[in-house]
């Protein structure tokens, strides 16, 4: 989900567990629930007037180990300006990396692991609602990636995730409220899904869980790296 602070605030249908810090939704199988989430973001705040849209998205995956099959190192300075219309405009490339699971899929993804940069925003003179927000990567041409990986997947059986609204538009100083629905059936394994919130390319993540089942999560959390994929 894409935001600056992109919180569940509510839920639907679920059983809410404390389990080691993280809330545990709950949803029995052959059921549908839904999560509530505040969504905003920090490229409007300061501008006032400003309006943004907002894509919202979500993934939800299953992991399968991957061998590395392919790398671009791309150029060693790469700059972008993404533009609040949705457009991006890049000089230069980023480094791909591709893995091939065990079961012939192919993962590939924009390799920030080799680069490092940063961004700034700033207000568009010639339209109040026009604002820029952009980013500077110098990559590390004699970085080398991982020879395997754990691979997300974007397949689930048995479960069926929706999200409305697809896309708001946010003025200065508010907050809108989300809603990502949840179909469960009989197909759906019992178990616990981490649960990833405003994942970003620094590695920056607010988790919970989603635990389809009777009772909640209790074995050991473990965080696991930034997801290959996302939708």
């Amino acid at each position: 989900m894409y935001g600056e602070h992109p919180s569940i605030i509510n839920e639907s249908n679920a059983s809410v567990y404390n389990v080691s810090g993280f809330s545990d939704y709950v949803f029995r199988a052959e059921s549908n629930g839904s999560l509530g989430f505040n969504v905003s973001d920090p490229r409007i705040a300061g501008f006032n007037g400003s309006t943004l849209k907002i894509n919202n998205s979500l993934g939800f995956y299953h992991t399968k180990n991957g061998t590395l099959i392919n790398y671009s190192k791309g150029s060693a300075f790469q700059s972008c300006s993404g533009y609040s219309n949705g457009t991006t405009v890049c000089f230069g490339t980023l480094p791909v990396v591709c893995y091939l699971g065990s079961s012939g899929e192919t993962a590939c993804q924009t390799e920030y692991g080799a680069c490092y940069g940063g961004g700034y925003a700033s207000s568009n003179s010639s339209m109040q609602s026009g604002l820029l927000f952009s980013y500077n990567y110098t990559c590390n041409t004699s970085y080398s990636p991982p020879k395997s990986v754990t691979l997300d997947l974007n397949t689930h059986p048995g479960i069926t995730l929706g999200i409305i609204l697809k896309w708001e538009l946010l003025t200065y100083g508010k907050r809108n409220t989300s809603k990502i629905g949840l179909s469960i059936s009989s197909a759906a394994p019992e178990g616990t899904y981490l649960a990833s919130f405003d994942p970003s390319s620094c590695g920056t993540y607010d988790y919970s869980l989603i635990t389809i089942g009777n009772a909640p999560y209790n074995g050991t959390i473990r965080v696991p790296p930034e997801p290959l994929l996302r939708a």
